[in-house]
């Protein structure tokens, strides 16, 4: 049981990790397209 925790938690972290990046990413997206207007 512990091992499964541990793996879920492991799994829930990547994904995390990836909406941070995409938020990230589209904040940078916004900011080019007001630099370009």
């Amino acid at each position: 049981m512990d091992s499964r925790s541990s793996t879920g938690r492991a799994n829930t972290l990547p994904i995390k990790v990836k909406v941070m990046e995409y938020r990230t990413l589209k904040q940078l997206a916004d900011q080019l397209k007001g630099n370009l207007r």
